[in-house]
């Protein structure tokens, strides 16, 4: 009788080491895959963060062209003689902006489209860090 009690409490806590055992290996794939979306985030925050220097440097490209584009508008008021060949310039500088503020509009969106998806693996990290707690 003792011996079947004793037999008993070994399988169990055999079986309870089994089930630690793998509770453990659960809870270390669940810290690496944390530690892979810190890194993901960590990468789309630098991507971000790039976008957000091309879209500085876009926008400094644009106010560039606005100020050429106002310049060109003095020197035609004083050149008569060239107005046909300096409103086509500044037709192409006009189709130039419009070309650069697309780009910037699309940069936008792309930012936005990063800040969404880094909101996306926030809640994720979120989710794994309470699922290991």
């Amino acid at each position: 009788m003792l011996e079947e009690r004793l037999d008993s409490i070994e399988r169990v806590l055999a079986e309870l080491v089994r089930v630690v055992g793998r509770s453990n290996a659960a809870i270390e794939e669940n810290r690496k895959e944390t530690q892979e979306l810190r890194a993901a985030v960590a990468g789309v925050q630098q991507e971000t963060e790039g976008l957000k220097v091309a879209v500085a440097g876009m926008q400094q490209e644009t106010e560039g062209l606005k100020v050429a584009v106002a310049e060109m508008r003095q020197e035609t008021e004083g050149l008569k003689a060239a107005v046909a060949g300096v409103q086509q310039e500044t037709e192409g500088l006009k189709v130039a902006v419009a070309e650069m503020r697309q780009e910037t509009e699309g940069l936008k969106v792309a930012v936005a489209e990063m800040r969404q998806e880094t909101e996306g693996l926030k809640v994720a990290v979120a989710g794994v860090q309470q699922e290991t707690q």
